[in-house]
């Protein structure tokens, strides 16, 4: 069973959601939350047949259900309760709650996710194109990550697609002077450069998600918080990678506009969200000039 968290990816990836339906999606899912059937589904091995008779009941009857089908017991039955839905869960709530889908349509499209690729690295082999054949996987751990602690210190739910034809991002491998960027070097056993860019309203919308603070327009404070959601991203993915006896250290974020000329090679995906969209990129060398965007 694959994790919950990549199904809304799955879906975008397989032409079920896209447009105002996506977006819509965006904007619901994260107000959700996964009920005692939904859950019980993705964490249990239980029939397709028994979730249809458990999802229009209240939570109680749910689990009177699954003790008497023996599928938990109380002490499993109180676990799953006081456990928070994750994105992925609230996702396939909100799906049932629009009534986009039947039940039995989202069961359907469960066992295709679970039995297909990982949905993120199917975009990131399209986004890849035979470059960065030695970080190909950690470029992938990376986006993973980073999706992950996005969700977790913003709430917001994204998907990310293949910059292809994206003018100028991809097909020029030039950013127009109105996208702000932000930088940061990730050394030591495993180096590379990360980074975040996006126009005004979308960097404001992503800046206001992580503050908690409204902020309509480009300031010192909309810059920052963008630089400190990526250096705690960041963060986090160095923690992930010392587990794996790779030692990582940070230098300070950067910030500045994109240049208008030719940059190092680099891997740019488009990353949308119900803030708005910008550009996550990848690269081996720094692609930010030195000046700061103030």
């Amino acid at each position: 069973m694959r994790i919950n968290k990549f199904f809304p990816q799955y879906l975008f990836n397989a032409n079920e959601i896209t447009g105002d339906k996506l977006r819509r999606l965006l904007k619901v899912a994260p107000k959700a939350e996964a009920s005692l059937a939904v859950r019980a589904l993705r964490k249990f091995n239980m029939p397709g047949s028994l979730f249809l008779e458990m999802y229009p009941l209240e939570d109680n009857a749910v689990g009177e259900k699954l003790t008497a089908a023996k599928i938990v017991d109380e002490k499993g039955l109180a676990d799953l309760r006081s456990e928070p839905g994750d994105a992925g869960l609230n996702f396939i709530q909100s799906l049932l709650d629009t009534e986009m889908y039947t039940p039995a349509q989202v069961l359907e499209l469960l066992k295709k996710f679970d039995d297909g690729p990982c949905p993120i690295c199917v975009v990131m082999e399209n986004a890849f194109n035979g470059k960065f054949a030695q970080e190909w996987d950690s470029f992938c751990e990376y986006v993973k990550s980073f999706l992950d602690s996005l969700n977790r210190f913003t709430g917001e739910i994204a998907i990310v697609s293949d910059a292809k034809g994206v003018d100028p991002v991809h097909a020029m491998g030039v950013m127009p002077q109105e996208f702000n960027g932000v930088s940061q070097r990730i050394g030591g056993d495993q180096s590379l450069v990360t980074g975040i860019a996006a126009v005004d309203e979308d960097w404001c919308g992503l800046a206001s998600c992580y503050s908690g603070e409204t902020i309509p327009l480009l300031n010192d404070m909309a810059v920052d918080s963008v630089s400190e959601l990526l250096n705690v991203i960041n963060g986090i993915y160095a923690v992930e990678t010392a587990r794996k006896h790779l030692e990582m250290d940070l230098d300070a974020p950067r910030s500045a506009q994109m240049p208008a000329f030719p940059q190092p090679e680099k891997l740019v995906v488009k990353v949308s969200a119900a803030c708005g969209e910008f550009y996550l990129i990848l690269a081996k060398e720094e692609f930010l000039p030195p000046t700061t965007i103030f």
